[in-house]
């Protein structure tokens, strides 16, 4: 710190590289998203490109529920208030997700994704969870080079202060802290996917 450096969490767990959006876009592969849903916490939206090793990573959505609600206009209010889930449905419009791609989400609230397809995300799935799941989706992310774009302002911190648990003693644990992950734990998601569609091969 005094020499004007950057402090850096001691248990940080993941070192991602920073691109511009512009050689993000240039990447010429398929897309695929990961979400975690939030409707006080962050709602978490990611758009990902797989190319030869490396991840590459984009923030779309980092707002909860709630606070996009506070931004919308009366008629757009009541237009979602017609549909179910239509928050999420106006939103992933908004944005514009490609329907014709796979979404892969937190499976914590499937009545959610049971919308999104009826709504025309015919991809959206949920995503697999095991014991054991997040440290071995963390290290996968860590095999892998991973890139965020340079306007992911948000998984940029999260990449950053993501750290692994400490018990009383100091040790530290393979568990990471639950918190910094409403867009990394969908990275985790998408990684996950492409591992079990064998798109990612993890050669040890």
């Amino acid at each position: 710190y005094g020499l004007g450096k950057k402090g850096e969490r001691p248990n940080r767990i993941f070192h991602f590289k920073e691109i511009d959006y512009l050689d993000f876009l240039k990447i010429d592969t398929p897309i695929y998203y990961g979400v975690d849903w939030g409707a006080v916490d962050p709602f978490g939206i990611v758009q990902i490109k797989y190319y030869d090793g490396g991840l590459y990573l984009h923030e779309l959505n980092y707002n909860s529920e709630n606070t996009i609600r506070e931004t919308l206009k009366d008629t757009e209010k009541r237009q979602i208030s017609n549909h179910d889930e239509g928050l999420v449905k106006w939103l992933f419009n908004k944005i514009g997700i490609d329907n014709t791609r796979p979404i892969i989400c937190d499976n914590n609230r499937p009545s959610k994704i049971i919308a999104l397809r009826n709504a025309g995300f015919d991809y959206a799935v949920a995503c697999r969870k095991w014991k054991g799941s997040i440290v071995d989706g963390i290290d996968l992310l860590n095999s892998l080079d991973v890139y965020y774009t340079s306007t992911s302002e948000n998984l940029k911190y999260e990449q950053e202060n993501y750290s692994r648990k400490v018990d009383r003693y100091g040790i530290v644990l393979e568990e990471p802290e639950d918190t910094d992950n409403h867009l990394l734990d969908p990275c985790r998601y998408v990684a996950e996917y492409l591992q079990s569609e064998e798109i990612i091969k993890i050669i040890s």
